[in-house]
């Protein structure tokens, strides 16, 4: 036989442990569930109450100035070209 004894009075205040450390666990993963459904109902607050067509204007700001920039360095080079056969062509 065995040394161990284990009173059933043990074992309930173990079970009454282990009930209260699962209830507590439980809770704060409720609680941290509620904190992250909150969070993420802010964001989409937020989102859509966001001035999109602003944003978009900016953007559009932000194209056409890199338009203008692309653009700048082909006409540059076209105009040199043009510039280098007149020059040619009125020497000769």
């Amino acid at each position: 036989m065995s040394d161990v004894v284990v009173t059933t009075e043990q074992m309930y205040q173990l079970l009454v442990k282990i009930d209260r450390t699962v209830t507590a666990l439980q809770s704060a993963h409720n609680s941290q569930s509620q904190v992250i459904q909150d969070h993420e109902a802010r964001i989409r607050a937020i989102e859509a109450e966001e001035d999109l067509s602003r944003r978009l204007a900016v953007i559009e700001g932000h194209v056409a100035e890199l338009q203008r920039k692309v653009w700048a360095i082909p006409s540059a080079a076209t105009v040199i070209a043009l510039a280098a056969l007149v020059i040619t062509f009125t020497r000769a």
